[in-house]
């Protein structure tokens, strides 16, 4: 393995890691899958650029990109994943498969995305 791809992995072990432990000590009502109307509006509103972001950058770099957007838009981190699932579950599901796996690595259930 090239030393840029260690360099890469490593970053990307860490940015796993970061999201365990974001979701790991977050409030027990993170990402519980329920919209409020504030949250829908969002949703309506920016789905479409939340998916095309995705389609830029389909990586688990790219997902905390958007969710750091949202949670600069006044969101809290397990609202901003509530957000980002169900933009993609309305406008681009074919991402689906892509915020599953990184929920896994985050919940601790496998190891990091390669």
């Amino acid at each position: 393995m090239a030393r840029g791809d260690r360099a890469a992995v490593a970053l990307l072990m860490g940015c796993s890691a970061l999201i365990g432990a974001a979701v790991y000590y977050s409030a027990p009502a993170a990402a519980d899958g329920y919209l409020d109307s504030d949250e829908e509006r969002y949703v309506y509103r920016w789905g479409r650029d939340i998916c095309n972001y995705i389609a830029g950058e389909p990586t688990l770099g790219g997902l905390m990109d958007v969710s750091e957007i949202i949670v600069g838009d006044g969101y809290r981190p397990d609202d901003a994943v509530d957000i980002m699932n169900a933009s993609v579950v309305t406008e681009c599901p074919q991402y689906w498969p892509l915020l599953v796996a990184v929920g896994r690595v985050a919940r601790g259930e496998t190891g990091p995305l390669t």
